[in-house]
C-alpha cells in the first residue's frame, strides 16, 4: 500500500491592518469664505456706518409709517420707538418758541 500524503493546512494569513492616519488639526487664519465675510461685514466700522445712515435717512420710522398704512401689526409702534430713539422724524417745534 502506497503511503498517502498528508494534506498540509494552509497557516491562516493574517490580515493587513491599514494604519490610520494621524489628524492634525492646523489653526486656520481665516473661516472660510463665509467667515470672512461676516467678519468683514459686521465690523465696528460697517455698523457706525449703517447706524449713521439708519439715522440720517429716518429709514426705520418711514417704513413702518407705511407699513402701518397697509395694515400691518405693531408697525405703528416700531414708529414711535424709533422716533424716540433717533431714527425717525420728530415734530420740530419752532426754534423761536420756548415754554
Amino acid at each position: 500500500m502506497p503511503k498517502q500524503r498528508q494534506k498540509r493546512r494552509k497557516k491562516p494569513r493574517s490580515r493587513k491592518v491599514v494604519k490610520k492616519r494621524t489628524v492634525v488639526r492646523r489653526n486656520m487664519q481665516g473661516q472660510g469664505p463665509v467667515g470672512d465675510w461676516f467678519k468683514k461685514t459686521f465690523s465696528k466700522r460697517n455698523l457706525k456706518k449703517a447706524n449713521k445712515f439708519l439715522r440720517k435717512n429716518k429709514v426705520i420710522s418711514r417704513t413702518a409709517g407705511i407699513l402701518d398704512e397697509f395694515g400691518v401689526p405693531h408697525a405703528s409702534r416700531v414708529a414711535r420707538v424709533s422716533k424716540k430713539l433717533g431714527y425717525g422724524k420728530r415734530k420740530q417745534e419752532p426754534s423761536f418758541i420756548k415754554v
